[in-house]
C-alpha cells in the first residue's frame, strides 16, 4: 500500500474527473477522444497507471492517502457491470453499458463534539455515516492505529470475478482490545467492527 500520498480534496477531484472517462472505450468525436485522454493522464501521472491483466474482470488498486483513516482505490469496472457495494454506512450500485475507471473512498473522522464518522463514496453515490459517540467514539480514535485493517488492493492489484463478493475494507478488534470493545459496543461490532463488502451477495448479514 505504499506510494504516492493522495489529499482528500486531489481524490474529489479526481473522481469529478474519472466518472467522465467512463466513456473513454466510447469516444464520438476528436474533441472527445482528446479531452478524455488528457483526463486519464492526469489521473494515471497521480495514482499511476492501472493495469488490467483481464478487461472482462473488476479490479481495485489501493492507494496511499497518508491518513490512516482514509482509505481509497483506483477501481476498473467490466462493461455492462452491475457491480453492488453495501456495509453499514453505504449502500450503493449502478450499471454501464462501457468500461468504468473511477476513485473510491472511506474516510472516517472525529468531529468538533468527539464522535466519530464516515463519508463513503463511490460512482453509486455518497453517504455520510455515523460511528459513534462519547467513550465509543474515544475509545476507536485513541486506538485506531492498533486495530486490524484488511483493504483489498492494499499489497497489490485485485482482480475480482464479477459474480464474486468480495470485502473491500475489514475493520476488527485485536484480541487484546476485545474485552474492553465488549464493554462499550453491541456485540455484533466484536470483533468485527466495520466491513463494507462488492459483490452480489454484499447486501447479506
Amino acid at each position: 500500500m505504499r506510494g504516492r500520498a493522495i489529499k482528500l480534496r486531489d481524490l474529489d477531484l479526481l473522481l469529478v474527473a474519472v466518472i467522465a472517462v467512463g466513456g473513454v472505450f466510447a469516444w464520438k468525436t476528436g474533441r472527445e477522444r482528446e479531452r478524455l485522454t488528457a483526463r486519464y493522464d492526469r489521473l494515471a501521472a497521480i495514482t499511476g497507471d492501472l493495469k488490467l491483466t483481464d478487461p472482462a474482470k473488476v479490479h481495485f488498486q489501493a492507494l496511499e492517502t497518508g491518513d490512516p483513516m482514509h482509505f481509497a482505490w483506483r477501481i476498473y469496472y467490466p462493461p455492462k457491470c452491475n457491480p453492488l457495494i453495501a456495509g453499514d454506512d453505504y449502500d450503493g450500485g449502478w450499471w454501464s453499458k462501457e468500461p468504468t475507471e473511477s476513485i473510491g473512498h472511506v474516510r472516517f473522522h472525529g468531529t468538533e463534539r468527539g464522535d466519530l464518522d464516515s463519508y463513503v463514496r463511490f460512482p453509486g453515490g455518497g453517504q455520510w455515516g455515523y460511528h459513534a459517540r462519547g467513550a465509543p467514539a474515544r475509545f476507536l480514535i485513541d486506538h485506531w492505529n492498533e486495530l486490524e485493517i484488511e483493504q483489498i488492493g492494499a499489497k497489490g492489484l485485485a482482480v475480482i470475478n464479477r459474480d464474486e463478493t468480495v470485502s473491500l475494507l475489514r475493520i476488527t478488534f485485536p484480541d487484546d482490545l476485545r474485552d474492553e470493545a465488549e464493554t462499550l459496543f453491541p456485540t455484533h461490532l466484536v470483533p468485527v467492527y466495520y466491513e463494507l463488502k462488492l459483490g452480489p451477495d454484499a447486501a447479506k448479514p
